[in-house]
């Protein structure tokens, strides 16, 4: 079932919130699945509206799954580049890669590199800035 944005932004208020911005579960959601909540990855591994491993089909229920993923990747993140204070504006980028090559590549990517969206993207050639 195909989903507006704004019925994702409701989930989203109906699961409490989130410190990261909706724009992130917004864009996740249209890059993973043009807002599916019934959409399957190839290998079948990934499922729902964000694609998660933990997904569910249930709007509702993938909100909350994904929102406490995203928490715990934000806070792994804040932690491995010494972040203090407000979120860097490309911590979005590396919630994504949290959520797509593993929390251990992004955590891998800072200890080398820092927390530097712009020399990642160099570095990994023709890439494009996901999250918000």
């Amino acid at each position: 079932m195909i989903v507006s944005p704004s019925e994702v932004v409701a989930a989203i208020q109906r699961a409490g919130g989130s410190s990261v911005p909706d724009s992130y579960f917004l864009c996740t959601a249209q890059r993973e699945s043009g807002f599916d909540t019934d959409a399957i990855d190839d290998g079948g591994t990934s499922i729902g509206i964000y694609q998660s491993r933990s997904g569910s089909f249930d709007l509702d229920a993938a909100t909350v799954d994904m929102i406490a993923l995203t928490e715990r990747n934000r806070l792994e993140l804040r932690a491995a580049a010494g972040v203090s204070g407000a979120d860097p504006w490309d911590m979005g980028a590396y919630l994504s890669v949290a959520h797509n090559q593993g929390l251990g590549a992004a955590l891998q990517t800072i200890a080398e590199y820092g927390m530097d969206w712009e020399a990642y993207a160099a570095r990994n050639g023709e890439v494009i800035k996901p999250g918000f």
